[in-house]
């Protein structure tokens, strides 16, 4: 009779199938939410740098509309309202001088060119080099 009552109180020394499977579906559901926040906070700083860019290439375009705009020795020269200003590449960054405002940041290089069609931006970024025209002339 007591080897019955001592079935009754049986040992616990691992865990049963359940436990475990639960706590493998709780593992896999974290890592998987993880996993989704790291792509999304990627996706969000690479959108970042490709809406400031878009943003600089608007806010030169609109510049070398309403004033006169050349290019010498790879930096673009504004005149606008009796007023001259240099935007060109300095430590990573497209600034404009003087005053040091910053148009755009985190770049390898950047260049503008005057051809036949217009001026044109060429913007490097981690090995990947894009061109933007700024102005087309007339």
């Amino acid at each position: 009779m007591q080897k019955a009552g001592s079935m009754m109180k049986s040992k616990r020394n691992g865990f049963t199938l359940i436990e475990a499977l639960l706590s493998l579906y709780v593992s896999l559901l974290v890592s998987m939410l993880a996993f989704v926040l790291i792509l999304s906070v990627y996706h969000m700083y690479t959108s970042r740098q490709t809406i400031q860019i878009e943003v600089a290439i608007l806010q030169l375009r609109q510049r070398c509309a309403l004033a006169t705009c050349h290019v010498q020795e790879g930096i673009l020269i504004i005149d606008m309202n009796h007023e001259t200003y240099q935007i060109g590449y300095d430590k990573h960054r497209l600034v404009k001088q003087p005053g040091y405002e910053i148009w755009m940041e985190n770049i390898d290089g950047a260049t503008f060119q005057k051809q036949e069609k217009g001026i044109y931006l060429t913007i490097d970024q981690q090995g990947n080099k894009q061109t933007y025209q700024i102005y087309e002339w007339v």
